[in-house]
């Protein structure tokens, strides 16, 4: 590569010869020329030095010319040494005495002549310098530590105060350094320090090669200090070195003032000042070391203190609150930054004007100027002075760019400026060039942290304006990579920690990957629990950990942690603003009394004082702490207008986040000011129909004139209001659609999308409320990739509530049916959904290539194992998707084949749009209109229902069978009946939200016989459809008998109340089905019951089982090893049976919807599905040990010797069902909640 670039040189310099001036003066012409100064080939070298020969030549006796020249002779001096006639004659005589006035000044430092011995230094010298030039020419190592050996041997001859020592120390230390940078020889850096410091030691002041042996001096502690080796190498450079330690202690003593941005205006003051009067070349080396001390202060805010948004706490202005509730005043300081910078700046840009062209004092002002318009955009936001900053580095000489650092703080800035533009092209510019800067490091050597630790800033920036996963990824597995690459005391492993929790969180901010977050609390606590002197360290620690555990719900954790790091945090200090505002985030989401009062008064204190970003991010935190106290009209109103001002106000990224916000506050406010209603409840027939407004009467005869007065005024002023909230909706749809380039991650671009759909909804645009509904459902399945565990996938999904319903309902308002079915099934079970979706495209992959469907069903195994780590499921995730594109694998069901010829599906589905059901018959789509006012009731019914309750049971059966179930088979000509039960028709029930958690099939009015839907239909119910067709395709030929039966009974559980009924059930399946295999109490363990069950098609279980409808992933079937071997949901889910049938869930709550989760079917009785099992027999609420114990024989009785794949399973339990309750005389709470599943 390296010789294909010198190759493109030599070309344009030989069209430079044949009169194109253009090709060698052109900027394009030294677009290689840093890569080759920095591979220290020879070759490569002397083409870069002779292309600036001759760009001398073109530009003439000229400032530019001039400094063309210089940079010309400084790489002719590397190639002279090696070759010196590769150098042009003119210049071979100059550098040639150059060697000889070196020669000189080591002789004439001698004390006395030597003689012989004298003779031999200078011959061993001599050859040591040329051992030295092969290691730069070729590399080689042997040649330079012979060199290094014969100087080591002469400088131990001499005696301590020797003058010529003061040479071989310098020698001997830098050619070990040199060494160590190449290869990161811990030992070789040991060897280094010593000989350096002593040579150091020893020159006078004035010497003019005190400033290389200084720097290199600088360089050396440096290393040891970042790498771990020497603890107390910082304080070290700065006894060692002063001119490089005052800057750096001041850098340290900046980071812990009260006004951070005007302390480091002070330190880049003070620098700048000592570049401009330096006044003398000083080498590649003192440039690196001043980049090295800006480095260092750069990568110990690698860790950035941010919040639940975004902020750095070198951008905030000081607020002054007391922390224990009382609002205080907020005093901004950035205008005075801001102005003390804008001097600093001036400054630095004049020194940079009048610097020769291409020299390397200029190439100091350029790097000075660089770090004081950083510092001005930290203190300003003012992006221009980033442009400024990056188009000055790009100006600096090749021997300085050589190093690499320049071009990696180019792409750093350039990554910093995308990221406050938002601007993705700019962004991949930047990671370009800091791809550049690094691309010749050794990942080995260690030098290259630092830069990595940047690297991984610059993705997480690019992440912040693309949302790219990839480059989130990629930031975390470079963090990772980082961390295990540091040794244990290494002074930058606490902020290389930061950044990995950090980014962590950002992975849970975008995928809900509570796994991620969990780390990035503990990598936080383990900072916390180790000693830090370092006060910014600290702090940051402090800072990040409490925005972690707000983000994991645990306000009160997070509160604690701001409010030491308030009292920590002297008074006046930048920081405090930032702090302040994270207690204020962390009181928001405590539950006790008063706290969220106190964040609403700490945060508007905030906001009173800020300006800038400070100002938009104060502002979104108050709106969003306004909403969680309790929201209301005032409520909506402060925070509208607090919204709009931020809006106007901070960065691209705040105001376009900050605009979104505000529109989802307007439509709240909207929506909640007209009760969500896009039209009031009188305006609605029972049987749909909308009613006109002249079918109104005041009384119900004739209308008289003054009614028809009042009733036109009534109408006045309906349209007045109709006027005003039509016009907020409208608002608040542009603004959602405006933010819409600010949302990164599909939670929130589904939440975007789902909105808009709400408001086109209550404008009464269906059409357009369904095209908003189908973006966000395309988007669903980003929500919840594979790659995340089941419970955080269960976590993000709890924000979809009611959303398919509400899509249903507009695309029946369309006219729509078919699309209403589709959103029903796509945007509903989606955890199902990929689990059986998975198998059925594995089935059928399997059978045109099998190794590809092992290989996958492998993956997808290690995939759903309890316990895979975030990183591992990433990983996994990739090979995944890789190899099902190789396959052309396809997971998507919508286009298996479903029957109707055994029944009907009907989908039940209500809405505040409408309320209906689709029914899928063999005729086609049957649309029944239901009542209107069904949604509400619904929600009332499902609030108040009470296993335990007989009464709310009753009125539930009576109210579902009046408004649902009573429309729904009278339409499609379901009556009663009265002949044998096993000819009866069979319906498939597919609830939707609220409705999932209400026995359909139990409905009915005891007191009108005929009048339930028991004495009609056969009820089964299904997810979705396309769980049902799943279940169909997996039915198998499964003779109900001892060999296929497994029972697991507990009669008596750990920590539960006995079951006396367990064992009378595990008695009697035994006695009829000889040959059972029988797990009794203490056999019924985890690994027994996983053992046993591949080898049984019929799996009975009478046992306790736990709901836990707020974390469904933690429901759990209760074994005796549950307390540490727990069956829960995941682990039952992620069973892969060859050939079950049938399973029977004889215990409580087995098919009972979660909290948030009521359209994904989260419960056991889908873990038994998704375990592949086509039918499972389950309850929804409590079981009573008797009945339960009676309904198992009766039912066993019905189907026993029978073939499931021919006999109805759900017509044995019905029937089972009917005459136990007959003969128990049990009533509708104690059989109702037994209900059949599948196919």
């Amino acid at each position: 590569m390296t010789s294909e670039m010198a190759q493109r040189v030599w070309a344009r310099i030989d069209r430079y010869k044949a009169g194109d001036t253009d090709a060698i003066t052109g900027q394009d012409a030294l677009g290689e020329v840093h890569a080759l100064v920095r591979s220290m080939e020879i070759d490569a070298v002397n083409a870069v030095a002779w292309l600036y020969w001759h760009r001398a030549e073109a530009f003439g006796d000229t400032e530019r010319g001039r400094g063309e020249r210089e940079q010309a002779e400084q790489l002719f001096w590397l190639v002279y040494q090696s070759d010196p006639d590769k150098v042009p004659a003119s210049l071979r005589a100059v550098l040639q005495e150059r060697r000889v006035a070196r020669q000189d000044r080591m002789v004439n430092a001698s004390p006395a002549p030597y003689g012989r011995q004298s003779a031999e230094l200078l011959e061993d010298v001599a050859r040591a310098n040329a051992d030295a030039q092969a290691y730069v020419a070729r590399g080689d190592h042997a040649a330079l530590d012979s060199a290094l050996t014969r100087l080591q041997r002469w400088r131990d001859q001499l005696a301590p105060g020797d003058p010529a020592r003061i040479y071989l120390d310098m020698s001997v230390g830098g050619g070990a350094l040199t060494m160590y940078e190449r290869s990161g020889d811990p030992e070789l850096l040991k060897k280094a320090v010593p000989h350096l410091r002593e040579g150091l030691a020893r020159l006078s002041d004035d010497h003019d090669t005190r400033p290389s042996a200084m720097n290199a001096v600088a360089m050396a502690l440096l290393h040891q200090y970042l790498d771990g080796a020497n603890p107390s190498g910082f304080d070290d450079l700065m006894t060692a070195v002063p001119e490089v330690g005052r800057i750096m202690r001041m850098l340290d003593r900046a980071r812990e003032s009260e006004d951070i941005p005007a302390a480091i205006a002070e330190v880049v003051a003070a620098a700048r000042a000592e570049v401009g009067a330096a006044g003398r070349p000083k080498d590649i080396v003192d440039v690196r070391t001043e980049i090295g001390a800006a480095g260092r202060t750069e990568i110990g805010a690698a860790g950035r203190a941010e919040d639940v948004g975004a902020a750095r706490p070198e951008n905030v202005v000081d607020v002054d609150v007391d922390v224990d509730g009382a609002e205080g005043g907020a005093v901004g300081r950035a205008e005075e930054v801001a102005n003390v910078r804008a001097e600093d700046v001036g400054a630095a840009r004049a020194r940079t004007d009048t610097g020769p062209q291409g020299g390397s004092d200029r190439d100091l002002a350029i790097l000075g100027l660089g770090t004081a318009l950083l510092a001005q955009f930290e203190a300003t936001h003012d992006d221009t002075a980033l442009e400024e900053a990056i188009g000055l580095l790009g100006e600096v000489s090749p021997a300085v760019a050589a190093s690499g650092q320049v071009s990696a703080m180019r792409g750093f800035l350039s990554a910093a400026l995308a990221e406050h533009r938002s601007d993705p092209d700019l962004v991949h510019q930047g990671l370009e060039q800091y791809a550049e800067g690094v691309r010749d490091i050794n990942p080995g050597h260690p030098e290259y942290l630092p830069f990595a630790i940047t690297h991984v800033r610059s993705l997480l920036a690019a992440y912040a304006v693309t949302g790219d996963l990839a480059r989130l990824d990629q930031a975390i597995a470079e963090a990772r990579d980082v961390l295990g690459r540091l040794p244990a005391d290494s002074a930058i492993r606490p902020a290389a920690m930061i950044l990995l929790a950090n980014a962590l969180g950002d992975r849970n901010d975008h995928l809900g990957d509570r796994v991620a977050l969990a780390e990035a609390v503990r990598l936080l606590t383990q900072c916390l629990e180790q000693p830090e002197s370092r006060f910014w360290v600290r702090y940051e620690v402090l800072q990040n950990l409490a925005t972690k555990l707000i983000a994991a719900g645990q306000g009160d954790k997070a509160a604690v942690l701001a409010r030491k790091a308030l009292r920590e945090l002297p008074q006046g200090h930048a920081a405090r603003f930032i702090t302040t505002v994270t207690l204020a985030q962390a009181l928001s989401v405590v539950t006790r009394p008063g706290a969220a009062g106190e964040a609403v008064a700490i945060l508007r204190a905030a906001v009173a004082g800020a300006t800038g970003h400070e100002f938009a991010y104060a502002s979104n935190a108050l709106a969003l702490a306004l909403l969680r106290q309790g929201g209301g009209p005032r409520a909506y109103d402060e925070a509208i207008v607090v919204l709009q001002r931020a809006a106007a106000a901070g960065e691209q990224l705040d105001r376009g986040i900050n605009v979104g916000l505000l529109g989802q506050v307007r439509y709240e406010r909207a929506r909640d000011a007209w009760n969500g209603d896009v039209r009031r409840n009188d305006d609605v027939r029972p049987n749909g129909d909308i009613r006109r407004k002249d079918d109104v009467r005041p009384n119900g005869g004739v209308r008289r004139n003054d009614d028809d007065v009042r009733l036109n005024g009534d109408d006045v002023r309906l349209n007045g209001d109709d006027v005003r909230r039509n016009g907020e909706l409208a608002l608040a749809a542009a603004e959602i659609r405006a933010s819409l380039t600010y949302q990164k991650s599909p939670p929130q671009l589904v939440t975007a999308q789902t909105a808009l759909g709400w408001i086109a909804a209550d404008l009464g645009d269906w059409d357009g409320a369904c095209a908003e509904f189908e973006v966000a459902i395309r988007t669903l399945p980003q929500v919840t990739p594979l790659r995340l565990a089941r419970a955080d996938r269960e976590s993000r999904l709890t924000m979809m509530r009611g959303f398919a319903a509400d899509a249903a309902a507009c695309a029946l308002e369309a006219d729509r049916p078919r699309q209403a079915v589709q959103f029903l099934e796509r945007a509903r079970g989606l955890l199902l959904a990929q689990a059986l979706g998975i198998d059925s495209g594995l089935d059928e992959l399997r059978a045109v290539n099998p190794d590809a469907a092992t290989r996958l069903a492998a993956l997808r195994d290690r995939m759903n194992a309890p316990g895979t780590s975030t990183e591992a499921m990433r990983k996994l995730a990739e090979q995944w998707d890789v190899l099902a594109a190789e396959t052309g694998w396809r997971s998507d069901v919508d286009d298996l084949p479903f029957s109707t010829s055994e029944g009907p599906l009907i989908y039940v589905n209500l809405s505040r749009y409408r309320c209906a059901a689709i029914a899928v018959t063999e005729g086609g789509l049957e649309v029944v209109p239901l009542s209107a006012s069904a949604y509400a009731e619904a929600h009332d019914h499902a609030a108040r229902l009470d296993a335990a309750d007989p009464e709310t049971i009753a009125l539930a059966r009576r109210w579902l069978w009046d408004a649902i179930a009573a429309p729904v088979l009278d339409r499609l000509g379901f009556g009663p009946r009265t002949d044998d039960v096993a000819a009866w028709p069979r319906v498939w029930w597919c609830p939707t939200a609220v409705l999932t958690g209400l026995p359909l099939h139990a409905a009915g009015d005891d007191d009108r016989p005929g009048n339930s839907v028991g004495d009609r239909v056969v009820s089964s119910y299904a997810p979705t459809a396309r769980a049902l067709a799943h279940a169909r395709a997996r039915r198998r030929s499964a003779p109900m008998t001892g060999e296929n039966l497994f029972v697991a009974a507990m009669s008596a559980t750990p920590d539960a109340r006995p079951l006396r009924g367990a064992a009378a059930e595990k008695d009697w399946l035994k006695g009829r089905f000889p040959g059972a295999h029988v797990l009794f109490n203490e056999q019924v363990t985890y690994d027994r019951v996983v053992a046993a069950l591949p080898g049984r098609t019929i799996a009975h279980f009478a046992c306790h089982a736990v709901a836990d409808r707020r974390a469904p992933s933690a429901s759990r079937i209760l074994f005796d090893d549950h307390e540490t071997r727990p069956m829960t949901l995941p682990r039952l889910a992620a069973l892969r049976l060859p050939a079950p049938a049938l399973a029977y869930l004889s215990m409580c709550e087995s098919l009972r919807p979660a909290e948030g989760l009521e359209d994904e079917a989260a419960h056991l009785a889908a873990g038994f599905l998704m375990a592949g099992f086509p039918q499972v027999v389950a309850t929804m609420w409590e079981v009573e040990d008797a009945f339960s114990a009676g309904l198992a024989t009766r039912f066993y009785t019905l189907i026993a010797d029978q073939d499931l794949a021919v006999v109805s399973v759900a017509h044995a339990l019905h029937q089972a069902v009917r005459d136990t309750a007959a003969e128990l005389d049990a009533a509708p709470h104690v059989w109702a909640p037994f209900i059949h599943v599948g196919a």
